[in-house]
Formats: C-alpha cells, sequence, structure tokens
C-alpha cells in the first residue's frame, strides 16, 4: 500500500496524488503528514486532490478520509480558499459525494476530470486572493517539499 503523496513545492498551492491502493495507516499517516504541513507554512492555500489513480473505497476507507477531512478542516478552514478534486471515474466521484456527505467543506469545492482543468481552477482560486505559485511542479510527481 502507498500513502497519498503530497506535494507542497508550489505553495499555496498543495497537490495530493491519491494512490490506486491504501489502508487506514495510509490515510492516517497522509492526513498527519498534512497536518504537519500546516503547522510549518502559514498563509491560505488551495488544495488539489488528483484522483486519477483511486478506485473506490470501502466503507472503513471512506469513514477514516472523511474523519481526516474534518480534522484537517477544522484546523485550516480559515485559510482554505479552495479545494479541487480530480475523478475521471465516475465511480471515484460517487467517493467523493459519499465523503462529502459526512464531512461538507465549508470553502468552496470542484470536482474535475482532468488534472490541468483542477490546476486550472485552483490558480484562479489563489490569483483572485492575489496569490502567486510556483509553477516548475505543478504537473510533475515528487515527494513532500516544504
Amino acid at each position: 500500500m502507498a500513502r497519498p503523496n503530497l506535494i507542497a513545492s508550489t505553495w499555496p498551492l498543495v497537490i495530493v496524488e491519491w494512490p490506486a491502493e491504501l489502508d487506514v495507516h495510509d490515510i492516517r499517516d497522509h492526513f498527519a503528514e498534512l497536518a504537519d504541513l500546516l503547522d510549518v507554512r502559514r498563509g491560505p492555500l488551495v488544495v488539489v486532490v488528483d484522483g486519477t489513480e483511486a478506485r473506490m473505497l470501502h466503507s472503513t476507507l471512506r469513514m477514516r478520509t472523511a474523519e481526516g477531512i474534518s480534522a484537517i478542516t477544522a484546523r485550516a478552514v480559515s485559510r482554505m480558499l479552495g479545494v479541487a478534486y480530480v475523478a475521471p471515474s465516475v465511480v471515484v466521484r460517487g467517493a467523493i459525494t459519499a465523503i462529502h456527505w459526512v464531512a461538507r467543506p465549508p470553502f468552496p469545492s470542484i470536482t474535475m476530470p482532468t488534472r490541468p482543468e483542477a490546476l486550472d481552477w485552483a490558480r484562479a482560486r489563489l490569483r483572485a486572493a492575489g496569490l502567486e505559485i510556483a509553477e516548475a511542479r505543478t504537473s510533475a510527481s515528487g515527494p513532500v517539499s516544504r
């Protein structure tokens, strides 16, 4: 299994690449890593969650993901300019909808079929707030960079 890949080198745009396979520990570790990032970085942010490789989560993983989203939202709601989800699959879009039934985001969110569309939406949110991002890493995978 693999936890989601967190790319922060494009701050204030944070990209999360959701893997095809993960378990409860991967989800816990991901949200801990995201919480650590929020402790280190200050200011507003936009998140793009790329679920291109994701598969439908079983109910326990959906619940743990919803709990993680709720905890992160409580920490960052005043800083969050929005979240864009990449979900080319109807099944994954269904999973996102199910998670939002449990943990509805109190900030703008959108689901897009492709990563470029999600990144365009995220950049527009940042520009509207007068913020700029590092463009070099918005389309490539990589480890967390703080």
